[in-house]
């Protein structure tokens, strides 16, 4: 999904040999937990369970991190 909505970052992250295994799987595996405060742990744990496709939703709010920090990867 990354290529289709930021390409330029996906180049990026592609030309440096990052395979997005690295930066998602711990965000997918404890559900953003490790990367944010409790209550915005909880907040976003209340949007994901609440949320009728849930791997959806993580897969955009992880593209929204990475988005959110495209002027450290650029």
């Amino acid at each position: 999904m990354l290529v289709v909505i930021e390409p330029r970052i996906w180049s990026r992250l592609e030309k440096l040999k990052i395979d997005p295994f690295y930066y998602c799987f711990r965000w997918m595996t404890l559900l953003f937990a490790q990367d944010f405060a409790l209550f915005d742990t909880l907040r976003i744990w209340e949007s994901i369970f609440s949320c009728e496709n849930r791997m959806l939703f993580m897969s955009y709010f992880a593209i929204s991190i990475i988005i959110t920090a495209k002027k450290f990867i650029l």
